[in-house]
């Protein structure tokens, strides 16, 4: 027996809005030294100059989308987005920071400094209303995380006096999930 579950992690789901911005910067230099700098700091421009190619698959024009979300829907079983910039406290807090304060960000969207959170929420149905409930604690298999885009990879580790700052435990918890899950089928 085989039991698969799908998590999304930080997904952009409509791409990334500073993916637009920080291709430019890469290819041409605008917007300034500053912002070749953070592009540099978060690895976003090759040695070469040009923006990786992971950069430019996060931009929003990239592709459809909405073939990959449908797929999501049917399979992704929780998610963890985050929408706290500085988030934990790393090298790429300040970052985050100055490129968020760079990016124009639609109604000032909450965001984890590369994803905004309307892009990482797998809504519901296709006319993005969501049905699905965030918590900000690590048991949620949908957990809203105070964190940036690398806390989420669990990178920087938890922060233990805050429940919304524990992207680890989140990862945790949902291997304790399928482990239950395989015991209570024996």
């Amino acid at each position: 027996m085989c039991i698969t579950r799908w998590y999304a992690v930080a997904a952009p789901w409509r791409g990334a809005a500073p993916a637009d911005l920080i291709a430019e910067v890469c290819a041409h230099g605008q917007y300034g030294l500053a912002l070749q700098m953070i592009a540099k700091v978060l690895g976003f421009c090759s040695p070469d100059g040009n923006a990786t190619q992971s950069l430019m698959a996060l931009r929003t024009d990239y592709i459809d989308w909405e073939p990959t979300i449908q797929i999501a829907r049917r399979h992704v079983a929780g998610s963890m987005c985050g929408t706290g910039v500085f988030g934990i406290g790393s090298a790429q807090s300040l970052a985050f920071e100055g490129l968020s304060q760079i990016v124009s960000w639609p109604h000032e969207e909450a965001n984890d400094g590369l994803v905004g959170l309307s892009s990482c929420i797998l809504s519901g149905d296709s006319d993005g209303h969501n049905s699905i409930e965030f918590s900000a604690t690590p048991g949620s298999v949908n957990y809203l995380t105070s964190g940036n885009h690398v806390d989420t990879t669990c990178r920087n580790g938890d922060k233990r006096d805050d429940a919304s700052l524990r992207p680890c435990e989140w990862y945790t918890q949902r291997v304790d999930d399928a482990r239950r899950s395989i015991l209570s089928r024996q």
